[in-house]
This record gives structure tokens, C-alpha cells and sequence, in this order.
């Protein structure tokens, strides 16, 4: 049974997203783990050979988020998308690792 990953954050304004400004490096951090919850939506309906690709493309976009938190000084961001990706893992590891074997 799927069950969300809970590393959703609450949305930001967009209004500094032309310029180099650290809205713009949130919002590029807000956009990863995004794409990171598709990606791991995604893995409940590929077909077997395409859920490790999935999980793998969650993992760098939870990981690109992290990068962006720690740059911000973000820490209490990141240890909680620390967090959704040790989540990340353990549903891949118990859910799907040898599915399509």
C-alpha cells in the first residue's frame, strides 16, 4: 500500500524567481522535492523493470534538495528531507528491491 513519503513543505511565494536570490535557491529546493514525491509516486505504477529508475531518480532529487537546504543554512530542512530519504530507502528496500527479478 502506498503511503505518502510526508516531506512536503509549505509553498513559498515565487516572486523573486528571476532573480540570484536565496527565494530563488528555495524555491529550486522546493521544486527537487517535488519532483522527488513524483518520482516516488511514480514507483507504485512502473512497471517492474522501471521502478529501481524511479526510486533512483527520488534519490537525486531528494538529494539535490538537501544540497540546496545545507547551502541555505537550512538545517532543520534538510535533516527532515534526511529524514524523507531514509523513508525513500527503507519502502524501496521492503517494497521493491527484487521486484522484477
Amino acid at each position: 500500500m502506498r503511503r505518502p513519503l510526508h516531506c512536503h513543505t509549505k509553498s513559498i511565494s515565487t516572486d523573486c524567481i528571476e532573480r540570484e536570490t536565496p527565494m530563488n535557491a528555495r524555491a529550486a529546493m522546493v521544486h527537487h522535492e517535488a519532483r522527488a514525491e513524483a518520482a516516488y509516486t511514480a514507483m507504485y505504477d512502473a512497471a517492474p523493470h522501471n521502478v529501481k529508475d524511479c526510486y533512483e531518480d527520488a534519490c537525486f532529487y531528494l538529494a539535490q534538495a538537501i544540497r540546496i537546504a545545507t547551502q541555505l543554512g537550512l538545517i532543520e530542512e534538510a535533516l527532515r528531507l534526511e529524514k524523507c530519504r531514509e523513508r525513500l530507502e527503507a519502502v524501496y528496500n521492503h517494497q521493491f528491491r527484487y521486484v522484477g527479478r
